[in-house]
């Protein structure tokens, strides 16, 4: 689903010129956010507020079907991208301060992968994403029909540390 969509229109009418628009759409069915940049049309929103709202409703934001959302494999990327990067901000020079958790969802059941997390990151934000990232792969999965290898992923049992980097222990 599309969380942010930027409009920027340069047209030659007066009351349009360098209109900005940011629309935001939040995880609600009917539900965004409007921030406009530009006074005049700022003042045609207020005169005409109630042709506006019906504009923005009917054709600015999509109908969510609570009950079977879209998942966009965009999505999943951007959150495994900021999950790698929290992951990888710390050194690892002490493996006392390193955890690992389950992470993404295979077609068959079980986790795809194990990743390794500094204690010093924002932890709940950092398992956050992990948590979105397995639903969404999840469903993904489910609305699809994937398949995969149905390997089960090896729980490591610690992390040490290598030339700065996490390493799994396995025994």
């Amino acid at each position: 689903m599309i969380d942010r969509l930027y409009l920027k229109n340069q047209s030659d009418s007066w009351f349009l010129k360098r209109v900005e628009l940011e629309i935001f759409f939040v995880n609600k069915p009917f539900s965004c956010q409007l921030r406009v940049k530009n006074t005049a049309f700022k003042i045609m929103i207020m005169k005409y507020f109630g042709v506006f709202l019906f504009m923005v409703l009917a054709f600015g934001c999509e109908s969510v079907d609570s009950e079977n959302p879209v998942v966009y494999p965009s999505d999943m990327q951007e959150i495994y991208k900021l999950m790698v990067s929290l992951s990888e901000a710390e050194n690892c020079s002490q493996s006392a301060d390193w955890l690992f958790t389950a992470y993404g969802s295979k077609a068959c059941g079980g986790p795809i992968g194990y990743i390794a997390y500094s204690k010093k990151i924002n932890q709940d934000y950092f398992l956050g994403l992990v948590d979105r990232f397995t639903k969404l792969q999840s469903e993904y999965n489910q609305k699809t029909g994937a398949v995969s290898d149905c390997a089960l992923a090896i729980r490591p049992t610690g992390v040490t540390c290598e030339n700065g980097k996490p390493k799994f222990i396995y025994s």
